[in-house]
């Protein structure tokens, strides 16, 4: 995609999508941090679940239901200012 930034805004189909996708993992309860990269997308778990998954997996899984967008998965924290995804 040279040239064009893909705008990652997403919309109530895909976060289900990407529930769906953690839910699969054993993940209750996701969260996300604001946009701070168009392209980006960090999602946010807790401890005890960021501890037992395996990150590159459900980071592979979700990539899937959201190409081109680059997606990190990491432990909850308030620094992150979580909203729910």
């Amino acid at each position: 995609m040279v040239g064009k930034v893909r705008s990652l805004v997403m919309d109530s189909s895909t976060r289900e999508t990407v529930r769906a996708v953690l839910a699969g993992f054993g993940v209750a309860s996701p969260q996300c941090a604001p946009e701070i990269d168009p392209t980006e997308i960090v999602i946010l778990v807790s401890a005890h679940d960021f501890a037992r998954i395996d990150h590159d997996e459900v980071v592979l899984a979700v990539m899937s239901v959201v190409p081109d967008t680059k997606v990190w998965v990491i432990e909850t924290s308030k620094v992150w200012n979580p909203e729910p995804l």
